[in-house]
């Protein structure tokens, strides 16, 4: 099997849980390529709540055909979008508290990102940091 490298397009699932579920995980994107310090811009996703949350996002909602990880409707959590560096990436590979999984999908990733500059919810850190590196 081929190394993984952390790149755009790339998806992982990371381990997220509570004490009350502690094997829950989220499914993670790679919004960019890593920049000249090794940094990329990760999305977090998540189930779409029943009825009413302030905390739901409908800038980009997903559905299960979205990726072979969602097994219901699910959106992009714009608040949880973080920058990271790929090598706590790879350091979280080998202590096996991330998954990878197949790459996302072109057309679906391209909504994903522009989903960066419409949500109010991301934070500015992360809306500089994709118009930076964006083209990369």
């Amino acid at each position: 099997m081929a190394a993984w490298v952390p790149r755009r397009s790339g998806t992982f699932l990371m381990v997220s849980g509570t004490n009350q579920d502690p094997e829950r995980r989220h499914l993670f994107i790679i919004c960019t390529n890593p920049d000249k310090d090794g940094q990329v811009l990760l999305a977090s996703i998540s189930s779409k709540p029943e009825g009413y949350s302030e905390r739901y996002d409908a800038t980009c909602p997903l559905t299960q055909k979205a990726h072979a990880f969602l097994n219901r409707a699910s959106y992009v959590a714009y608040r949880h979008a973080r920058i990271e560096n790929t090598s706590v990436l790879q350091k979280r590979l080998a202590n096996k508290a991330i998954e990878p999984r197949e790459d996302l999908r072109p057309a679906i990733l391209e909504e994903i990102c522009a989903g960066f500059a419409k949500s109010a919810k991301t934070p500015p850190e992360c809306q500089i940091f994709y118009e930076q590196n964006k083209s990369r």
